[in-house]
């Protein structure tokens, strides 16, 4: 009985170390998948960041060209209506 009573603690204590050595084991695993967690984390956070960038760079060029385009249809309304006094001009100094 008392034999029977040694080998039980014996095997409880042998499971025991299963456990804990099983224990150790996965919180190593779960530091190390909190780490990779972090580490994707913050790789997503650069990418957005970068997104974020290159939005605003194409914003910005959509931007330039808008303004290319409006720039010269001004210029072109401009000379336009310059051509226009032009004619006034001429038709006025004609009469005179």
């Amino acid at each position: 009985m008392q034999q029977e009573l040694l080998q039980t603690i014996e095997d409880l204590i042998g499971l025991a170390k299963k456990m804990r050595a099983r224990i150790d084991s996965l919180e190593k695993d779960n530091e190390n998948l909190q780490e990779s967690v972090f580490k994707y984390i913050a790789l997503l956070d650069q990418q957005k960041e970068e997104s974020t960038l290159i939005e605003q760079h194409e914003l910005a060029k959509q931007l330039v060209a808008s303004s290319k385009l409006e720039k010269n249809k001004l210029k072109k309304d401009l000379d336009k209506y310059i051509a226009i006094i032009n004619k006034c001009i001429a038709t006025i100094e004609v009469k005179l």
